[in-house]
């Protein structure tokens, strides 16, 4: 008998300092639960990836059972994943169903890549998820539970080694070493299907000739700071390029070919000269980051609202007159830029966005600001004139 209530005593010791919240009749039913199957979720900046350092990427999301992952990156990538007898299973063995019993927001220092993760566990019927970052918020009130040590290290190494099997699935696919990186047209020309980026940057070329189409194995075009006006129309041909950087050049006509590279992921044309974008734009599916910041833009063709892995958009110190509607059906979008334009009210319908994190903006300017911070009270909303 005494024996028994020690047994009793300690089971409600184990159980109590993380599961007060939960009737008697469920504590053998957590006996009895696995950690897997769970959901992670990861969003933020993957430096890690080859030509796109500082890129922000959509949430990536793994559903992890106990022998494979499925992974979704954004609205249209997806893979499986068979982990059984690798380290991720030792990772498991170290977490115990209450490692994932409530809904607090965690401080851990110790991630290396994406900043943000979030788990998903279903337990006892109810679900769970548990947040976590690798820095601190001091814009809004945000409630950080500490985790002790043995935890800090077991949810920073599965946060790690998940990011690790991102980088693997999104890392190019072609060997660099025996490709080169090109820093004059005519050495393009020379071998163009070795050519892996093409670097006009700061040079004085002020063409860009049709025969860049022979460059089938692009993956980057800078042409930032040079005086080149126009990409040309057989930009198409270079059907694996995955970045445009343009910025402050004279960049001021994009082809309308442009929405037939369907692995570009990031475009960055701030401080040209555009006026306009072609509705084909609308059909670059794969682009994670457009800058447009700094041009003579006054509206957005309505296609731009099919970019549904967009994940960031900057749009300011261009010439809008009313905030545009066409990014309130960018749904990934996190980081949204709209400073220095004529707009004096932001809609409502902003509350869409139900990934915005960062909205940078001339609070100061807004006439219903103190609405739009109601409607987004997790949001960060920053007044463009503060950061000068």
């Amino acid at each position: 008998m005494k024996y028994n209530l020690l047994f009793i005593i300690l089971l409600s010791f184990n159980f109590g300092c993380f599961k007060c919240h939960l009737e008697v009749g469920q504590i053998q039913t957590l006996l009895e639960q696995e950690v897997l199957p769970i959901k992670i979720k990861f969003s933020g900046v993957l430096r890690q990836l080859d030509d796109n350092i500082g890129m922000h990427i959509p949430d990536i999301q793994f559903d992890i059972d106990t022998n494979n992952i499925e992974v979704k990156i954004g609205t249209n990538e997806f893979y499986n994943i068979n982990y059984k007898n690798t380290a991720l299973d030792k990772i498991f063995d170290r977490f115990e169903i209450g490692d994932f019993d409530s809904n607090r927001y965690f401080y851990n220092p110790y991630f290396l890549y994406l900043g943000y993760m979030e788990t998903e566990k279903e337990i006892g019927g109810k679900k769970y998820i548990r947040k976590f970052s690798n820095h601190r918020r001091t814009d809004i009130d945000v409630d950080y539970f500490a985790l002790d040590s043995m935890e800090t290290a077991n949810f920073a190494e599965l946060s790690n080694y998940l990011n690790e099997i991102a980088i693997d699935i999104l890392k190019d696919e072609v060997n660099k070493n025996t490709m080169i990186t090109a820093r004059s047209v005519s050495e393009a020309l020379a071998d163009p299907e070795k050519v892996y980026k093409l670097r006009l940057r700061n040079l004085k070329t002020r063409v860009l000739p049709p025969e860049i189409g022979k460059l089938v194995n692009l993956r980057v075009l800078d042409i930032s700071g040079s005086y080149i006006k126009s990409i040309p129309p057989e930009i198409e041909n270079c059907i694996h390029l995955k970045s445009i950087i343009a910025n402050a050049s004279q960049l001021s006509e994009i082809p309308s070919t442009i929405g037939r590279l369907k692995k570009l992921r990031n475009i960055n044309f701030g401080y040209c000269k555009i006026k306009e974008l072609p509705v084909e734009f609308g059909e670059l599916e794969s682009l994670w980051n457009l800058h447009l910041g700094s041009n003579q833009l006054s509206d957005l063709p309505e296609s731009i609202s099919n970019l549904k892995n967009l994940t960031m958009i900057s749009i300011d110190k261009n010439n809008f007159d009313e905030f545009p509607m066409e990014v309130l059906g960018l749904e990934m979008v996190g980081t949204l830029w709209t400073h220095g334009n004529n707009f004096k009210t932001i809609p409502n319908e902003i509350v869409n966005l139900k990934q915005l994190h960062h909205f940078l903006v001339d609070a100061h300017e807004i006439e219903n600001i103190e609405e739009i911070k109601s409607l987004l009270p997790e949001v960060r909303i920053i007044d463009e004139i503060k950061r000068r």
